[in-house]
């Protein structure tokens, strides 16, 4: 079972519940084909477990099991949600739960989450290819001086000593250079 841990490395973690975000859309559409077909929601948990790749096939797999060895529907359900951290997944947990005991179009609940969730990746995509050259140009801006010394060191060795002489100003230049990398970190970087 490779189901996220607390003690997993953040990039890992991110890197699962983005994967986990691009499979939610095709996941629910066979969740509403299912339901629509007369099936239940935990046998259609049952046919994600066993037809689509990991991990959303993991994660589900388990919240099928869960509900096999008794843990009651509503609890498995909300560990899912709890364990990946994902919004989306989130939003259909409650979903599912109130349609339980409320009643309701399961259905088109479910196509009308598999759209928003479609209609934010293409919009995250967007951004993404909209803020490339933002990106890239912060590249540049912080091995550029990084560069430019290493060259000085090599190239002209008396002028660089001048500067490996006054170890403050080499601090500062890299304290401005961090400082400049996070700010335009910030300014390329969106939440959708």
């Amino acid at each position: 079972n490779s189901t996220p841990s607390k003690t997993e490395k953040p990039w890992k973690r991110f890197s699962r519940q983005k994967k986990l975000s691009q499979q939610l859309p095709e996941a629910f559409q066979m969740i509403s084909r299912s339901v629509s077909a007369g099936q239940t929601v935990p046998a259609a948990l049952r046919i994600i477990a066993d037809d689509f790749d990991e991990p959303i096939s993991e994660e589900f797999a388990l919240c099928y099991e869960q509900q096999n060895l008794g843990i009651s529907r509503e609890t498995s359900l909300r560990k899912l949600a709890q364990r990946t951290g994902i919004m989306e997944l989130q939003l259909f947990v409650v979903a599912l739960l109130v349609q339980e005991r409320s009643g309701g179009d399961l259905v088109g609940l479910l196509d009308n989450l598999a759209a928003m969730i479609r209609k934010r990746l293409k919009l995250q995509n967007r951004i993404r290819a909209l803020t490339g050259e933002g990106r890239m140009q912060a590249l540049v801006l912080i091995i550029l001086p990084i560069a430019a010394l290493a060259a000085m060191l090599l190239l002209s060795p008396e002028y660089a000593q001048s500067l490996l002489d006054r170890p403050w100003l080499l601090g500062v230049a890299a304290g401005a250079q961090t400082l400049g990398a996070l700010w335009i970190r910030r300014i390329v970087n969106f939440e959708v």
